[in-house]
């Protein structure tokens, strides 16, 4: 018996196995689905450089039920904070430098717009939960100033 050669069909007989025994559940490939189909090609990405929630494992806590993101890109870095209730999730954020303006909220199941002030700071009631991004704007264009990265809230 060549062993070598009977190896050959496990790949694909392992994959198939794993497929039918263990599917990906349906609600990951719809926000996979949906993280893929609103990519913008056109505007900078602002990269996430900081979650606090990866402090956390390391034993650093930050303030029950909030979460500190921070976000850089090319001309605005993104700063946001995650308050997390029981009964509701708001988004605190601001644009640095400030830049008035709007901020576009993206998630799996639509996307709403913020107002962005003077100072560059925009809030948010009820976040839905899942895979969110944010494309900035400044006021009265078109441009994008930068999309962040997805990231689950």
């Amino acid at each position: 018996m060549n062993l070598a050669a009977d190896d050959q069909w496990m790949p694909d007989n392992l994959v198939r196995v794993v497929t039918a025994a263990d599917p990906v559940p349906y609600d990951v490939l719809q926000s996979l689905r949906s993280c893929l189909g609103r990519r913008t090609f056109d505007a900078e990405l602002a990269e996430l450089v900081y979650d606090s929630v990866l402090d956390e494992q390391v034993g650093v806590r930050s303030a029950q039920g909030t979460r500190h993101l921070s976000f850089e890109g090319g001309s605005v870095a993104v700063e946001m904070a995650v308050v997390d209730d029981l009964t509701n999730r708001r988004v605190v954020g601001q644009l640095v430098p400030p830049v008035p303006g709007s901020v576009e909220v993206r998630h799996r199941d639509g996307s709403f717009r913020l107002d962005v002030d003077a100072h560059g700071r925009f809030f948010a009631e009820s976040v839905p939960r899942g895979p969110v991004s944010l494309r900035c704007r400044p006021l009265g264009s078109d441009e994008v100033l930068a999309v962040t990265d997805w990231v689950a809230l």
